[in-house]
């Protein structure tokens, strides 16, 4: 509804800056009238047909620019009616599911036997690697300590950027997140 309510507006802008370029020329060839006792007709004419041709140029971007919003209201509408349609069915409780299990409890397990894959990931030290070896003040001892912190620290973030993301998700948001 706001993307709607966003495209009308961009609407009227176009229609206001189109009265307002047509408003100006109009004032313009009013003030140029005024002159024709000082300018020859025919200088008169030539600035005439400049200026109607600049603000016919300015017309045509203008023109070219509310087509080419039209176009992209048109796309924009026409994913709107998709998520739309996809809400509704949603509303009725029928979604699309990605995974095929046949139940909740089958869904539990898989979970719980991903979990248990990643604890012992974990424990063998082979859920984050580095191959290159350090040095620490010409110690591969404390290079190795270095190593090991460091790929704590991002298997911590990593883990901790997943939680933000299962706390935030929603289904309007779910296809950014996997992106993510």
């Amino acid at each position: 509804m706001m993307l709607s309510t966003l495209l009308a507006v961009a609407s009227i802008v176009l229609a206001a800056l189109l009265r307002y370029t047509q408003l100006k020329l109009s004032k313009v060839e009013k003030s140029l009238r005024k002159y024709d006792t000082i300018f020859s007709k025919e200088k008169f004419e030539k600035q005439l047909d400049s200026n109607i041709n600049l603000k016919q140029r300015e017309l045509d971007q203008i023109v070219f620019e509310q087509q080419r919003l039209n176009a992209q209201l048109i796309r924009i509408q026409q994913k709107l009616n998709e998520v739309q349609e996809e809400e509704l069915v949603q509303s009725f409780g029928f979604y699309q599911s990605k995974y095929n299990f046949g139940s909740s409890e089958e869904y539990k397990v898989r979970l719980d036997n991903i979990r248990s894959q990643q604890s012992k990931m974990l424990k063998n030290k082979t859920a984050a690697i580095c191959h290159a070896p350090w040095t620490v003040v010409g110690s591969k001892t404390q290079g190795k300590k270095l190593s090991d912190d460091f790929l704590t620290l991002i298997l911590k973030a990593f883990n901790g950027e997943c939680d933000a993301a299962i706390l935030q998700v929603k289904y309007s948001t779910s296809r950014c997140y996997e992106v993510q």
